[in-house]
């Protein structure tokens, strides 16, 4: 009886070795390969918040009393904000915001000024700094600078607000028939 059991045991291992062996040895010498690319787009989009603003009207204000003077006390708007997205090839340099008026003129006698708000909002990333008040032209010039890798987070609350100011420059050139519409151009640009 010893021998039988010694036999099966004998007999066991070796139906185990013979499973297994040919399993592992498969497996050992088995690869496989796979490539995987990735796409990453060079981005640059700019965009003026919210969406549905489109006009918005600075006007100077008078007092009913005579003597004294139309002020631009009231002529300021903070409604509209600036959105952007980058993202800029390797070894690429910053972009910068541009500003200008691409039609229509400001009214003789008075400026208008533009200062954006410090970035704030739920984006990430390398946003831009602001420049300072600009005083609008028909020349563009930089707003917003440093702008890296990032996002500002879409819609209002997001980005820079743009503070939009109407002040009087030369009172003895204004004209009660001045009134005008210009439009405002922005440009996302690489520096």
């Amino acid at each position: 009886m010893k021998l039988v059991t010694i036999n099966k045991q004998i007999i066991t291992i070796m139906l185990v070795v013979l499973i297994v062996l040919p399993v592992i040895t498969r497996g050992q010498n088995s690869e496989g390969s796979s490539s995987l690319a990735f796409t990453i787009p060079e981005i640059a989009l700019l965009d003026i918040e919210p969406s549905g603003i489109s006009n918005i009207t600075l006007s100077l204000t008078t007092d009913t009393e005579s003597g004294l003077p139309v002020t631009a006390a009231g002529a300021v708007n903070s409604d509209l904000w600036i959105n952007y997205t980058s993202c800029l090839a390797t070894g690429s340099n910053n972009r910068s915001v541009t500003v200008q008026i691409a039609s229509g003129t400001v009214p003789n006698g008075v400026t208008l000024t533009l200062q954006p708000s410090a970035y704030s909002g739920s984006g990430q990333g390398s946003t831009g700094t602001p420049t300072g008040p600009v005083t609008l032209s028909a020349t563009p010039q930089v707003l917003i600078n440093a702008i890296g890798r990032c996002y500002t987070g879409n819609g209002p609350s997001n980005g820079h607000r743009l503070n939009y100011s109407l002040s009087i420059s030369d009172y003895s050139a204004l004209r009660y028939d001045a009134s005008s519409t210009i439009q405002i151009a922005f440009t996302l640009t690489d520096n």
